[in-house]
């Protein structure tokens, strides 16, 4: 008899345990929203200041940490129209960035006494945050004559 009684409490417990369970997972833990445990708002983020911050670091050429910023806002807010479009203008900036290094290198090697093109690849290391190979650009147009 004994026996029996602590099976049944045990059994109950675990009924329980299982009912609590199942009512944190459905009702208290909200699947992909914006106000799970995750969410910008629990950790007191307020996405637009992130945006605006992220496009303050846009203005300053500081494109790695804007990227970083709206990466977090978009971990949180999949959805949020405005942090998808500035990083998709963020983006397209850095390929055009990007291509522009490549155009500009190849005057550099085709030209290596032309100072304008050496003081244009410094400012384009700078906008992508490569701050070795711009201080080496600029060094190098800084040895030169104007042509």
């Amino acid at each position: 008899m004994a026996y029996s009684l602590s099976f049944q409490f045990f059994a109950r417990i675990l009924a329980i345990a299982l009912i609590l369970g199942l009512f944190i997972y459905l009702f208290l833990v909200p699947i992909k929203s914006n106000t799970g445990p995750l969410s910008l708002v629990a950790h007191n983020i307020n996405a637009q200041q992130m945006i605006d911050r992220a496009s303050e670091l846009v203005a300053q050429h500081k494109y790695n940490e804007a990227q970083e910023t709206l990466l977090i806002v978009l971990q949180f807010e999949p959805k949020n129209i405005y942090a998808n479009d500035l990083l998709a203008k963020l983006i397209a900036t850095s390929q055009q960035t990007q291509k522009d290094i490549l155009r500009v290198g190849v005057v550099t090697i085709k030209r290596p006494d032309y100072k304008a093109a050496w003081e244009k690849l410094a400012n384009l290391y700078e906008i992508t945050g490569d701050l070795e190979n711009a201080r080496i650009a600029r060094e190098t147009a800084n040895g030169l004559k104007v042509i």
